[in-house]
């Protein structure tokens, strides 16, 4: 075989697997930066989902809290100034520290504040519905010494807020979810 035509196929070879290797490089590193945009791109999202969590779920998660702590309040209240109707033996002190326990929790300024940083306007709402019907509970516990007959009214009020309250813990796990 001519020298001319050796050198031609190891130049030839050479080239093409140059080319090759090339190409695949190429490909690696393309391949590479695709999945080095799609990391960033995650990690982006994984931040951004934090993110959203700290400023909308943490606030619904107190207010959840907050509202649980209100509905024991309110059971000690109402069994409390039950037990006073039904005997003189309870203290009426201990009635009156559940009551001052209840008010100084819905105007506490940790309550108001977690109040105040929702943005969602039906939990809002909700939430001044209930506010409204303890104001109402606690009137009502205070005339219930006097008149005996209002206890029956004192439950159904307590009733129909322990009603809402699931509602809300239900408002408040569906708007957790969708963060």
């Amino acid at each position: 075989m001519e020298t001319w035509a050796i050198v031609t196929l190891v130049l030839g070879t050479s080239l093409i697997s140059s080319l090759l290797t090339f190409c695949i490089t190429k490909m690696q590193i393309n391949h590479s930066d695709n999945r080095l945009k799609k990391e960033f791109e995650r990690a982006r999202e994984v931040e951004a989902r934090q993110r959203r969590w700290e400023v909308r779920g943490e606030p619904l998660l107190k207010l959840r809290d907050g509202l649980a702590s209100m509905a024991a309040r309110l059971d000690r209240l109402v069994i409390n100034t039950k037990l006073l109707n039904l005997s003189k033996e309870v203290e009426n002190n201990e009635v009156q520290q559940v009551k001052e326990g209840l008010r100084n929790h819905m105007t506490s300024e940790e309550f108001l504040s977690i109040r105040y940083l929702q943005y969602d306007k039906e939990l809002v709402k909700l939430m001044g519905e209930i506010e409204d019907d303890y104001v109402v509970l606690l009137v009502m516990n205070l005339a219930s010494k006097e008149l005996k007959g209002e206890f029956k009214e004192l439950e159904k009020m307590s009733l129909k807020i322990k009603r809402r309250i699931p509602v809300i813990q239900e408002i408040i796990n569906k708007r957790l979810e969708e963060l």
